[in-house]
């Protein structure tokens, strides 16, 4: 029962230091199409283009799970 207390412990500790990401998300339009695409610090998160509201939803799923924040 320790070792369990113990590990969820250093889980938390560890999972809370990481702190706020530095990375910055940003959607770029497709020149010839309403399609857009994120990217993470420049580069796109995978070679897919999307429709504005599921790249708003994926901009934000990102930003929630701190794996970028959000600049216009």
């Amino acid at each position: 029962m320790k070792i369990l207390l113990c590990l969820t412990v250093l889980f938390l500790a560890a999972s809370c230091a990481s702190g706020p990401t530095k990375d910055v998300c940003s959607i770029t339009k497709h020149d010839d199409d309403e399609l857009y695409q994120v990217s993470i610090n420049g580069k796109p998160i995978n070679k897919l283009w999307y429709l504005k509201d599921d790249t708003n939803d994926i901009w934000d799923m990102l930003a929630r799970d701190n794996k970028c924040m959000k600049r216009n």
